[in-house]
């Protein structure tokens, strides 16, 4: 099995130019350049209004925006550029090697500026968050800019997406994954990768469906509804027509969420998620953790699974 975690970025960024080295170009940065110009292509109070911000972050990120430079040789590892809880929880810069080559292979940062960063990809600080609503060409917003090219990215390496992100940029790629997930179905597993999987596939429940960011979730597992193409859906009718060869499998996707139980239901605070997210990725690294059932035994600050509260798609942790 190949897990990738997904996390979100974080709104402040910064040059670190005295730890280790970036190593390669984000994957969507032709992408990315033409956001960079359509966002040079927008007044002053144009790109205010998007970011909805301070003029002091405004007048920085304009300057950022009019003199940047994606290629240059001083970018930043994406992994220390983004500041914020959950990166301090993550903690890069004190980790060994191994631990840094941990999160090259399995960690991926959303991003609505650059799509998807290896921890290694070499970044500039920006402001852009996936919920803005910048229109280029045909796309209205960045949902709608990046369609399924983030989901299909992660699914050309990996069977298992586990989502650490926040609703905002999980909602970039869960969607797609069970779209991905009806097409194989309905194509009789067709798509499947070669090779058996390590773990047994579960039953998917709800595929794609997006927690709230205080969500309440059953006491009891689901019981799963079988998903059916749309009628629209072209489905190749056999293996070798080059559809089916180049369709990535669906990845199977499983939201962690972290809260306290009030009153019966889980509350998952932003501040206390956002910390228990970069703890739970820096536990794998130290750890190397590989398997989804390996995540059961996280026990950092307090929390603990709640096997009566998740769900085979949905891992929750609780904090007494």
């Amino acid at each position: 099995m190949s897990l990738r975690f997904i996390v979100s970025p974080a709104k402040k960024m910064n040059v670190v130019d005295d730890a280790f080295a970036w190593r390669d170009l984000p994957v969507f940065l032709d992408r990315t350049e033409a956001l960079m110009e359509a966002m040079r292509g927008r007044s002053y109070d144009e790109v205010k209004a998007l970011w909805r911000c301070s003029d002091a972050l405004a007048q920085l990120n304009h300057e950022r925006f009019r003199t940047m430079d994606l290629r240059k040789s001083s970018l930043t590892p994406a992994v220390l550029a983004y500041e914020g809880i959950q990166y301090q929880h993550l903690a890069p810069q004190v980790m060994e090697a191994t631990q840094l080559e941990y999160l090259q292979e399995h960690l991926r940062i959303l991003s609505g500026f650059y799509g998807v960063l290896r921890p290694f990809d070499g970044v500039v600080p920006y402001r852009l968050e996936m919920q803005a609503k910048l229109g280029v060409g045909d796309a209205q917003d960045l949902y709608a800019y990046w369609g399924d090219a983030l989901c299909r990215s992660l699914a050309q390496e990996a069977d298992t997406i586990v989502n650490l992100a926040s609703v905002e940029y999980a909602k970039a790629v869960l969607p797609h994954a069970a779209d991905l997930f009806r097409l194989q179905q309905a194509s009789g597993g067709r798509l499947a990768r070669a090779g058996e999987r390590a773990e047994p596939e579960p039953k998917r429940v709800q595929a794609g469906t997006v927690p709230s960011e205080f969500p309440q979730v059953p006491a009891a597992p689901h019981v799963p509804t079988a998903l059916h193409a749309p009628a629209a859906l072209h489905v190749p009718t056999a293996l070798h027509e080059p559809a089916a060869l180049h369709e990535p499998a669906a990845p199977r996707v499983v939201t962690c969420l972290f809260g306290t139980v009030v009153n019966g239901r889980l509350v998952q605070r932003s501040t206390a998620a956002k910390a228990a997210r970069g703890s739970m990725v820096r536990w794998c690294a130290e750890r190397n953790v590989r398997r989804v059932a390996d995540l059961l035994v996280f026990d950092v600050a307090g929390y603990a699974y709640d096997k009566e509260r998740s769900s085979c798609d949905c891992l929750v942790f609780v904090r007494c």
